[in-house]
């Protein structure tokens, strides 16, 4: 895994992607400037792809900004959207279940004050073939507040503003797998003790219970049904896309768990719960927060479980939009194409048809 090159905080200008946020109470507009860029143009595909991200405080008054959707911890969420010569370029990074979001996880922008990261974008998302490359940073992803622990900010338009770099990688012909199959079929435990096998074999089975429940559910209640619309569309799509796109989930939620090789890995010391790696399949790394949660209800166990499968690509793909019931529960009211997307709320779902 490359390495995270350089953080700091500077006070400058900065040009590229114009987020324009809902006014302030007092003064003009909220407003943040992002942008990406590169040093150079041409790289090798066994070398750093150094990427500088910056955002910048363009309003009159300090905002809020989740850390976690950018990248000055590193790249741990798909926050930048790249593409090779116009196809979209595989996420292989981390995809972490984390509590909701405390004050403490937003940092704090001062009128006129600049964040900046430069990252290896080549370490969280495959760039080995050779071809042009665009980077886009997802300004989508970001979660404004005006104070560290008020309302987010809703609603904000933006303007893209994209890097492009090129990479003397290997002809796409010689790449003869698109997902790391190098976990696939192997199954048991690593790095976990005697007593973390046997939670670990509980809250598998109570997770299998659980997603078969949950789609089984879809089943017979469909899509008016009230747990469906409070987790996934809470105003109801009058086409049925929504609800496929979620019993298709939990179809292969429930496969993945009951039939396929899981493997555990309890090495992890984060304060968060699990994490995997998509492309992946199907290696759970379980952190500080998983043991202490309960084996079923609200972030429990199983429900983590149900979350991290969810994020295979090879089962249901999903991402992490918002963390947290509370935010869960607002994706399905204002923003369903997300809530469908966000593993929070296909666990929430489990974890109430239990």
């Amino acid at each position: 895994m490359r390495k995270l090159f350089l953080f700091a905080l500077l006070s400058l200008s900065v040009t590229g992607l114009a987020l324009a946020l809902p006014p302030t109470d007092e003064g003009g507009p909220a407003r943040l400037v992002a942008s990406v860029s590169v040093d150079r143009y041409q790289f090798g595909w066994d070398e750093p792809l150094s990427v500088r991200w910056s955002l910048t405080n363009e309003s009159d008054k300090p905002l809020y900004v989740l850390r976690w959707h950018t990248p000055l911890d590193g790249i741990e969420a798909p926050i930048f959207a790249v593409s090779r010569n116009g196809q979209p370029v595989m996420y292989t990074g981390k995809l972490i279940k984390r509590p909701a979001p405390g004050p403490e996880d937003f940092i704090k922008l001062e009128p006129g004050e600049t964040v900046i990261a430069t990252v290896d974008i080549s370490a969280a998302y495959d760039m080995t073939v050779r071809g042009e490359y665009t980077v886009r940073y997802r300004s989508e992803r970001l979660l404004i507040k005006e104070s560290a622990d008020g309302p987010e900010m809703q609603a904000f338009s933006s303007r893209t503003g994209e890097a492009q770099l090129y990479v003397e990688g290997r002809d796409e012909s010689e790449r003869p797998l698109q997902l790391d199959l190098s976990a696939m079929y192997v199954g048991g435990f690593t790095n976990c003790t005697n007593s973390q096998q046997s939670t670990l074999s509980s809250a598998l089975n109570y997770a299998v219970t659980m997603a078969s429940n949950g789609y089984n559910y879809l089943l017979t209640y469909g899509k008016t049904s009230a747990r469906y619309k409070w987790w996934f569309d809470y105003r109801t799509d009058p086409s049925t896309t929504y609800f496929n796109t979620v019993k298709s989930h939990f179809a292969a939620i429930k496969d993945a768990l009951a039939n396929k090789p899981v493997t555990f890995d309890c090495s992890c010391t984060q304060n968060y719960y699990a994490y995997v790696y998509p492309s992946q399949p199907y290696k759970i790394y379980l952190c500080n927060a998983f043991w202490s949660a309960p084996m079923t209800g609200r972030d429990s166990k199983a429900g983590t479980l149900v979350h991290e499968i969810s994020h295979f690509y090879a089962v249901a793909s999903t991402d992490d939009w918002a963390y947290g019931a509370t935010a869960a529960h607002n994706l399905a009211v204002r923003q369903p194409k997300k809530a469908i997307d966000n593993a929070d709320n296909h666990e929430y779902f489990a974890e109430d048809s239990y």
